[in-house]
């Protein structure tokens, strides 16, 4: 995709190098085609980091993990707990382990009132175990099987969908454990 986005941008300097001078109107529409074309391959290059962020392929999950924590407590109060080993898993399992991950950091910062998150990721002879826990108000227990949580709803499927396990601890006042359990 990028590369036909390219391409097309190369066709269009061509075409507006062709335009007279005195067609301004159409110059002007190129350079505004041209403009689309710059920011259309830039949000491209972020959607594919964000598919498949390089950092797990450079550094693996447990960096992954802890840059994105870092990410987070920039932006947020957050404060961070980080128990990461580093796990031996194909690339699909570390993305989705990493999308989960994700998911439920988002399901913290948006609804748990939290200041602190404690992160552990660990791995035995069958399955990688992540497991996030937050300080916040927690998730009374009606909510955790509410069919309307997308978050929560996200992260069961692809769990699922991965032949793992999850589970969803919380109090009410006592904040939130998502322990994933996804076989290898």
């Amino acid at each position: 995709l990028g590369q036909s986005l390219t391409a097309l941008k190369m066709d269009l300097i061509c075409l507006k190098e062709e335009l007279p001078d005195q067609q301004s109107e159409l110059q002007d529409r190129v350079q505004t085609m041209s403009g689309l074309i710059d920011s259309t391959i830039t949000s491209v290059q972020r959607i594919s980091s964000e598919l498949r962020p390089q950092i797990l392929d450079v550094m693996g999950l447990c960096e992954a993990i802890s840059w994105q924590a870092r990410e987070y407590q920039k932006r947020t109060t957050l404060q961070f707990e980080l128990g990461c080993e580093q796990v031996e898993i194909n690339k699909e399992l570390t993305t989705e382990l990493f999308r989960i991950f994700q998911e439920a950091l988002t399901n913290v910062v948006r609804h748990a009132e939290a200041d602190r998150v404690k992160i552990c990721l660990h791995q035995d002879e069958k399955q990688a175990t992540l497991e996030i826990k937050d300080n916040g108000k927690g998730i009374p227990p009606e909510k955790i099987d509410d069919c309307q949580s997308l978050g929560l709803i996200g992260i069961r499927e692809r769990v699922l969908f991965l032949g793992g396990e999850v589970e969803f601890l919380s109090q009410p006042g006592q904040g939130t454990q998502v322990v994933v359990k996804i076989p290898f």
